[in-house]
């Protein structure tokens, strides 16, 4: 039959989605059965968000449907206070939307 391959948010990489004829039910020789493959979650550019306010961040995070994980404050001379001065994972590394992005803010 005919495999086709579709991004899932809750079906792992390389398992069955859906299959044409219902798991038990009789088949004959020769009869064609299509499968659906789940290509796991797609990945998705994390945006930068180094320099904005915490404030834009967050909002941006979470405009761009990605997850708000984890907030450091840490001391910076470079940046003005409340300013995101590091992220994890980077701008421009691929990612889920369910990767929490955490970030690092000036005081």
């Amino acid at each position: 039959g005919i495999v086709q391959y579709e991004f899932s948010e809750s079906v792992l990489r390389d398992r069955i989605m859906a299959q044409s004829i219902q798991y038990g039910a009789k088949i004959g020789v020769g009869d064609v059965v299509s499968l659906t493959i789940s290509k796991g979650n797609e990945n998705y550019s994390v945006p930068n968000f180094v320099g904005m306010t915490q404030t834009e961040a967050e909002e941006a995070i979470v405009t761009a449907g990605f997850v708000l994980g984890g907030i450091v404050k840490e001391k910076n001379e470079t940046y003005l206070p409340g300013t995101v001065i590091a992220q994890v994972p980077s701008a421009g590394e691929s990612s889920s939307k369910e990767t929490p992005i955490n970030l690092t803010v000036s005081e």
